[in-house]
């Protein structure tokens, strides 16, 4: 017995589509999703936040900011002028 050859357009074979799962890359952890931004700032000045937030026990500057722009923690006041 022979087989036929079966031909599928590229892209279209039942074993590759069952492969094919939609996914949104991390899951949210917030109500909606983050969207990227951009920064401007020296390699000192990156450098040198991104060493504060993990000394302040942050895992990234993103969590960070995430977390201050949602009020989660605050900034303490800015040393007075005498």
């Amino acid at each position: 017995m022979v087989r036929k050859k079966m031909t599928f357009a590229p892209g279209k074979h039942p074993n590759s589509l069952d492969n094919l799962k939609y996914h949104e890359g991390r899951p949210q952890v917030y109500d909606q999703p983050k969207k990227q931004r951009n920064v401007t700032v020296t390699d000192k000045g990156w450098k040198g936040a991104r060493e504060a937030i993990k000394s302040a026990g942050y895992d990234s500057l993103s969590e960070f900011l995430e977390l201050l722009g949602r009020g989660e923690i605050a900034l303490p006041d800015p040393p007075t002028e005498d």
